[in-house]
């Protein structure tokens, strides 16, 4: 068995912190957190504004919680939770904070298994250079977010897939074919010169 110190999954995985954004969900994030500590040490829900008990259910399951006073979206979640872990590089941000290279986005309703994180720290171990590396749920196409990619594409990083299960359960698609698409031309149009 190798030591820890040299075995590279359990380096990464010591790098590696969970951001699970989170809204009105307190029927599945205690689970969600639960699972996803039993794969890192360093989880952090970021609830973006919920009246119900979504930040509460999180702590009691073993998350770091930030709250967001007000609904902000899904994003400013999303950006608040990374800030958590790489923004913090000024002198007043903590050693562990410093040493979190790796960040696993996760849903806080249960459409992205825990259990798959293994998959995406074991993708890490071949990277050579800075890379994302996107759950893919389905076999021929993604679906991610696009702006996200656009930026990193631009900026370098190298963009990778690793296939994930995505469970839907009680949840509604907030998808809408006709908006989502206008949306997407219109995202299109703003990067197409960068």
């Amino acid at each position: 068995m190798m030591e820890p110190e040299r075995d590279p999954l359990a380096q990464i995985r010591s790098q590696t912190a969970a951001v699970i954004p989170a809204y009105q969900d307190e029927k599945h994030i205690g689970d969600i957190v639960r699972r996803t500590r039993e794969r890192l040490d360093h989880v952090v829900v970021v609830d973006d504004g919920s009246t119900d008990q979504t930040a509460q259910r999180a702590r009691e399951a073993g998350a770091e919680v930030i709250v967001h006073n007000q609904n902000c979206g899904k994003g400013e979640a999303i950006k608040t939770g990374l800030g958590h872990w790489f923004g913090a590089a000024s002198s007043s941000s903590s050693e562990l904070n410093r040493q979190i290279r790796w960040v696993s986005l996760l849903d806080s309703d249960g459409q992205h298994l825990p259990e798959e994180i293994d998959r995406f720290i074991t993708a890490a171990v071949s990277a050579t250079r800075p890379s994302f590396f996107i759950g893919n749920r389905m076999k021929d196409r993604f679906d991610y977010d696009t702006e996200v990619l656009i930026i990193a594409s631009r900026k370098g990083y190298r963009i990778e897939s690793v296939p994930i299960t995505t469970v839907y359960s009680d949840q509604v698609s907030k998808i809408r074919p006709l908006r989502d698409s206008i949306r997407f031309f219109e995202l299109m149009w703003r990067y197409r010169k960068l």
